[in-house]
């Protein structure tokens, strides 16, 4: 808990406002890599199609599924970056798949919107994080249409996605670290997939 503690922090200012890490390209994430790639102050990876961070991170093909070495080899990454929009494996399937996305972008003091199965963040509700309801509109999450609610989601928050809103992290770092302790305090089903 202290590696990560220390290795991810509240520095400001940050040089991109808005984070989206995609690994393996999905249908879902490489519509979303095609939204966000042209904006300026957005950073986009598609790392199966080649297009990783500019900061160290582990390359495609050395990844070995080992969470928390990835992780700490993002730090920088996270650091660069005020927010993430977290890709999740499942987007269209039945039921809430919490991976290890999510709980990367916890970890990291990232608040974060989601791709992801309808739910996603009433589950996290649910668990007792707080999803920044005042910086984030959620409303996507109860949209049963999976492209419907990818769409309503960046249309809902897109001031805040190309920067014309900025995230001010100074005014949520308790919260954030408060996630990281109920996180760490443990006893969540978190799914591990690909």
């Amino acid at each position: 808990r202290r590696l990560i503690e220390h290795k991810f922090n509240n520095r400001q200012p940050r040089p991109y406002q808005t984070l989206c890490l995609n690994r393996i390209a999905r249908p879902h994430r490489i519509k979303l890599y095609n939204t966000l790639k042209d904006i300026n102050g957005v950073l986009v990876t598609l790392q199966q199609h080649g297009i990783a961070s500019p900061y160290p991170n582990i390359e495609y093909e050395n990844y070995d599924y080992n969470n928390i070495l990835n992780l700490l080899s993002l730090q920088e990454t996270y650091n660069a970056c005020d927010f993430s929009i977290v890709s999740e494996t499942c987007y269209q399937e039945p039921g809430v798949f919490v991976t290890e996305k999510t709980i990367h972008a916890i970890l990291a003091l990232h608040p974060a919107l989601y791709v992801a199965t309808v739910g996603h963040v009433a589950k996290l509700r649910h668990y007792g994080f707080d999803v920044f309801d005042d910086v984030f509109d959620h409303s996507y999450d109860t949209i049963s249409d999976a492209d419907t609610r990818m769409q309503h989601m960046l249309n809902a928050n897109w001031d805040l996605i190309t920067g014309k809103k900025r995230l001010d992290r100074s005014k949520l770092l308790g919260r954030l670290e408060n996630n990281r302790i109920l996180y760490a305090a443990g006893g969540w089903p978190i799914c591990e997939l690909r």
